[in-house]
């Protein structure tokens, strides 16, 4: 055998055999349902595994194909607003995450509310946990010049 970047033969043993593989044989049109209500697990915030389980409806499986018809940026926007959004207060003078206790470095009096997906809250808190500071820092543009 060659090597395919360096095109000079390989100086290694290469078993060369049958690879088997099977069908699929279930379809696509039976693994497509949707519940608008279900349960969801309390750590995540997402939707449980699961048809029998009732599950609502999970496009996390499905992105590869969003994307491949291009429909990211609408199923996104729905799905974010729909599903993931969670109400957080964030700190617009040390870019912290407001928690109910007492912190040290300031004392919360500019806190506002934002709307941010659950997993990216989970996100954060996992890396604070691993003693990784993420600020959020939120920007408004009011005007956009372009030269």
């Amino acid at each position: 055998m060659y090597c395919g970047t360096t095109k000079l033969p390989i100086e290694a043993r290469i078993t060369i055999s049958i690879c088997y593989y099977y069908a699929l044989r279930h379809q696509a049109r039976n693994k497509v349902y949707s519940i608008s209500k279900g349960v969801i697990q309390s750590l995540t915030n997402q939707s449980v595994e699961g048809q029998s389980k009732k599950r609502r409806l999970r496009f996390e499986e499905m992105k590869d194909c969003l994307i491949a018809h291009i429909a990211t940026l609408m199923f996104f926007k729905k799905l974010k607003n729909t599903f993931d959004l969670y109400e957080i207060q964030i700190c617009h003078d040390c870019s912290m995450i407001y928690c109910s206790s007492p912190y040290i470095n300031c004392n919360r009096k500019n806190t506002k509310e934002h709307y941010l997906p659950y997993s990216f809250k989970l996100l954060v808190q996992e890396l604070s946990m691993a003693n990784i500071k993420v600020g959020l820092k939120y920007i408004y543009h009011r005007h956009l010049i372009i030269k």
